[in-house]
């Protein structure tokens, strides 16, 4: 089961050994999903087409790449044997775990976006894009925290994710390595940009530093806005 969307599929599937099954949002998948995020009701609804079959799922409370995750879950399903409606109703009960895109409503119909359980260039990346897209009539505000595990090029993706996120309209940075968000952030053009500052191996300074962001996204968000 491949990510028909991804560069290195072609090459995985030589190596297969069985049948190969693809899903993704392209055309020449055979799973194709396309998801769009809704505010009424809030989650994500998502269309799953193979052949002459199509069928629409809502995913409550769940924004990001819900669509390829549910894609290649009906893929799996269907090659076990699984028929397309029983799949479907298995893929209808999915819940996602919390702090993982889930979303949130705000005051004033505004929205959060809550990614908090970890993070990577790629997830910080579709967080942003979802960002981006809010259908809220306020402010596009991000929170954005130290990514860990990624060895030397650290520095330079927190630079990099900085850059992206500097489409928004108020920034902060928290933690250790956040300076570097904020540096490709003004980099790139944005002036709203705050830093509070954390040691990661001092645990009263992570307290203080989550208090202290607390009491900033108190004073800043008001409502309508998408955080």
């Amino acid at each position: 089961i491949l990510n028909a969307d991804d560069p290195w599929t072609k090459t995985l599937g030589r190596h297969a050994s069985g049948p190969v099954t693809t899903f993704g949002r392209s055309e020449e998948a055979d799973i194709r999903v396309f998801g769009t995020l809704r505010t009424e009701p809030l989650g994500t609804q998502v269309q799953i087409a193979t052949g002459d079959f199509s069928e629409v799922i809502d995913v409550p409370s769940t924004a990001g790449a819900i669509d390829l995750a549910l894609g290649a879950a009906f893929g799996a399903a269907l090659s076990l044997d699984v028929g397309h409606e029983d799949a479907l109703r298995g893929l209808a009960s999915f819940e996602a775990p919390p702090h993982r895109m889930r979303l949130e409503t705000l005051p004033g119909s505004g929205l959060l976006i809550d990614d908090t359980y970890n993070a990577n260039t790629s997830s910080m990346s579709v967080a942003l894009n979802v960002l981006r897209e809010a259908p809220v009539r306020g402010r596009q505000i991000a929170l954005l925290g130290d990514m860990f595990e990624l060895g030397r090029h650290g520095p330079s993706e927190h630079v990099a994710v900085g850059r992206e996120s500097a489409f928004v309209d108020q920034l902060l940075c928290v933690g250790e390595l956040a300076a570097g968000i904020a540096s490709g952030a003004r980099a790139a053009g944005l002036e709203a940009v705050e830093v509070i500052s954390a040691d990661v191996e001092d645990g009263d300074s992570i307290s203080q530093a989550g208090d202290d962001a607390i009491s900033w996204a108190k004073n800043e968000i008001v409502a309508g806005d998408a955080v």
